[in-house]
């Protein structure tokens, strides 16, 4: 073996489960809306969290799990997307260090990112349709297609 490869490898079983240690438990969102002062509502869809609120502008950190989360405010339609936790490459090479590491990293959600962690959101009076885009711009789809 190559000794650069040896170091690298070794590198990597020494640093395996780091993702738990560099990411943590929790993951920041940001939720930006126009007007401001919608609330946000994330409901855990496992049912095992409380559901959770903020005002926007707000930025607020969540435990990795799927959550259905609305956007609403009095007088405009309202906007529900999905935030899903998801494997990363980066994350993925924090855990490949070992299987032990990748357990304990799987099993605190390190080794995933929550999607989309960045979101802007158009409330359009009621009656029309409200729309959002995420952190590179994408439009996105609501989960309430008749809501708004």
């Amino acid at each position: 073996m190559h000794p650069r490869h040896a170091a690298l490898y070794g590198l990597v079983i020494a640093l395996g489960g780091c993702a738990t240690i560099v990411a943590g438990q929790n993951e920041t969102v940001t939720i930006v809306s126009e007007p401001t002062g919608a609330t946000v509502t994330f409901r855990d869809a496992a049912r095992k969290l409380n559901d959770v609120e903020c005002v926007t502008p707000c930025e607020i950190e969540l435990p990795r799990s799927t959550y259905r989360t609305t956007v609403e405010m009095a007088g405009y339609s309202p906007f529900t997307y999905q935030i899903t936790p998801r494997t990363t490459l980066g994350r993925s090479i924090l855990s490949a260090g070992s299987s032990y590491a990748a357990i304990i990293d799987s099993d605190s959600g390190a080794d995933k990112a929550l999607l989309p962690r960045s979101v802007t959101v158009d409330l359009a009076p009621a009656g029309g349709r409200s729309t959002a885009t995420d952190e590179k711009g994408d439009l996105m789809r609501t989960l309430d297609y008749g809501a708004s």
